[in-house]
């Protein structure tokens, strides 16, 4: 990222900041989870109806929310470098272009901080635990990861 791209980062954007501090970076695998249908009954509730008419209890199901296909693809490696669209909110056109575009690429370039967490997903965490992780308590002279990194 030049600093003329500074103004158009997206502090609330998560992959531009694990972008900025990590990259490049390989997503950590994570253990897998339980499955949904081990912990509940195939993801539906049973519940007794005591009040039947031969005093035996009824299984009264709940609804069941129909799943969603989702077609994307995990990345496994994120590169040092990477473009992310931004709008070109300066007007900028392109050698050969008569017209600007709607958005243009803003490029990242990443620190390569190791993380010091991760998500779930197995990617670096960058909430506000982790970046006060890196950023340290500078008022204290206890300086963080990110300090260390650069030392």
């Amino acid at each position: 990222m030049t600093q003329k791209d500074a103004e158009e980062f997206n502090l609330s954007s998560v992959q531009q900041l694990q972008q900025l501090f990590h990259a490049p970076f390989k997503r950590k695998k994570a253990p897998k989870a339980e499955k949904e249908e081990d912990v509940e009954i195939n993801g539906l509730e049973t519940f007794g109806n005591e009040g039947s008419e031969n005093g035996e209890s009824e299984e009264v199901y709940g609804d069941e929310e129909p799943k969603r296909k989702v077609n994307r693809t995990e990345i496994d490696d994120f590169p040092e470098e990477k473009a992310f669209k931004v709008p070109n909110t300066k007007g900028i056109i392109l050698p050969g272009k008569k017209a600007p575009l709607k958005e243009r690429d803003m490029i990242i370039k990443g620190f390569g901080i190791p993380p010091v967490e991760y998500t779930d997903s197995g990617l670096p965490s960058v909430d506000t635990p982790a970046l006060k992780t890196l950023a340290g308590d500078v008022k204290n002279k206890k300086y963080g990861a990110a300090y260390e990194h650069f030392k």
